[in-house]
């Protein structure tokens, strides 16, 4: 299996999020954090990608948990709809 490595140059390690491996993600965002920086600009300057876009499809697995989330507390997460499923 062909794994992807993270976009900062000579570092060797599988990516974890917007083409970057844990330890480069994690001091991107605290860099974030603190300063005025977004996410948006990140990925403009071509040091990470975007983010995947939202919607993606659960599991059968997932969409089961939903399911049970949704009928045991139907007022608790709204995020649960059907049409998010």
């Amino acid at each position: 299996m062909n794994k992807e490595l993270c976009l900062v140059a000579a570092c060797p390690v599988t990516v974890h999020s917007r083409g970057l491996c844990a330890k480069h993600y994690k001091a991107a965002q605290r860099i974030i954090d603190r300063t005025e920086l977004t996410w948006d600009e990140v990925v403009q300057s071509g040091l990470c990608k975007p983010t995947k876009p939202k919607g993606r499809t659960h599991s059968r697995f997932s969409r089961r948990l939903l399911e049970i989330a949704h009928k045991l507390h139907p007022q608790s997460s709204p995020e649960t709809t059907e049409a998010n499923v």
